[in-house]
């Protein structure tokens, strides 16, 4: 290898135990290589049994970790995974090793695996990987067992978020059943699943919802999800975030939809604010065109100007009023994320508010973006 011109480093380890060439890592060895974790988790990643065998034959034998396993149940190697539990001390496993065989359908590695004296240990993310594929002879195993695997609200929301609505049935058919929450319907809306919405709302009781709902299924775009929502009575419940998710993603459709209501779905500046971040141009047009327009202030030309969108900060600027600005805090923001196109047009302006305008503002205590930008729950 060094011969032609191929340099070992400490990661040549990992892409040998990938290869699985036994000759290769011999010849490594010979050279002084010192193997890490990195190799034995390829090896298992790729079943590579001969090349493990080998990292583990050396003195001392190549280092491994709970990933180890975790590999080699996520592949479905379940020759790998018996040989490295036989050995003495055995490699170490934990959660993660059922939860990866959950997730890529693996019931026969699952079964071995809670087998052993003592078992793998389990938890809740093993039934929720396996919703959240849609491996339904791995949920109902897992929840057969005596005791059986734990599930949470979560193992709902991973079956609602891919749209897997027999997994869902049978999660909510047991007895008990097995616990949703609102974020069931909030990740089904995302997805853009009605059917799994409508399902899960047809309920006694319903699945609940909130606020996040609307604002999710506006993100992902899903006129449809949306106006169902919205049509039931009572109605799903909106709010400003709903609008700021449309204009954000640039689903100027879903954004007429919302401010064609009545009431209009609410909305506030951070809607002006995330189409100017990623220079949804028509979508500000429309913002701008409504009576009475949608609310913006200096911040609005500043991120324009810090993710190089010229043509919005033009547009703002060139409206009757213009747009507030910093010069000062624009003309830095452009400079410091590299964007000189923009720097030398706000160079050519006229105009003397300054930084200190926009970092007073800022500082207001008006309601943070970062906070504002959070997770409904």
């Amino acid at each position: 290898m060094e011969e032609k011109g191929c340099k070992l480093n400490k990661n040549t380890g990992e892409w040998a135990g990938r290869g699985g060439s036994v000759e290769i890592l011999e010849y490594m060895r010979g050279k002084g290589y010192e193997f890490t974790k990195a190799a034995c988790v390829a090896a298992v990643r790729g079943g590579h049994l001969e090349a493990l065998k080998y990292l583990r034959g050396l003195d001392p034998p190549c280092p491994w970790h709970e990933w180890t396993c975790r590999e080699a149940a996520e592949g479905g190697h379940l020759e790998v995974l018996k040989f490295i539990r036989a050995q003495d001390p055995p490699c170490p496993w934990d959660e993660r090793t059922c939860s990866d065989a959950a997730s890529w359908g693996h019931l026969e590695v699952l079964e071995w695996l809670r087998a052993q004296n003592p078992p793998c240990p389990w938890n809740e993310w093993t039934c929720s990987n396996a919703a959240d594929e849609g491996h339904l002879d791995v949920l109902k195993w897992a929840r057969a067992q005596e005791p059986p695997c734990p599930w949470s609200a979560g193992t709902c929301t991973s079956a609602a978020s891919r749209g897997h609505l027999e997994v869902l049935k049978f999660l909510r058919a047991q007895h008990p059943p097995c616990p949703w929450d609102e974020k069931t319907c909030v990740w089904a809306a995302e997805g853009g699943h009605l059917d799994v919405l409508k399902w899960a709302r047809s309920q006694d009781p319903p699945c609940p919802w909130s606020a996040g709902t609307c604002a999710y299924a506006a993100e992902g775009g899903h006129l449809e999800v949306l106006k169902f929502i919205r049509a039931q009575d009572p109605p799903c419940p909106w709010d400003e975030r709903t609008c700021s998710d449309a204009a954000r993603w640039g689903h100027l459709d879903v954004l007429q939809f919302l401010r064609s209501q009545d009431p209009p779905c609410p909305w506030d500046e951070h809607t002006y604010f995330y189409a100017a971040q990623e220079g949804h141009l028509d979508v500000l047009k429309f913002l701008r065109a409504q009576d009475p327009p949608c609310p913006y202030d200096l911040r609005t030309c500043t991120i324009a100007a810090s993710r190089g969108h010229l043509d919005v900060l033009k547009w703002a600027r060139s409206q009757d009023p213009p747009g507030p600005w910093s010069r000062s805090a624009c003309r830095e923001e452009a400079s410091f994320d590299g964007h000189q196109h923009i720097v030398d047009w706000i160079d050519q302006q006229e105009d003397e508010s300054d930084w200190e305008e926009y970092r007073e503002y800022s500082d207001s205590g008006d309601r943070s973006y970062d906070s504002y930008d959070d997770e409904y729950f």
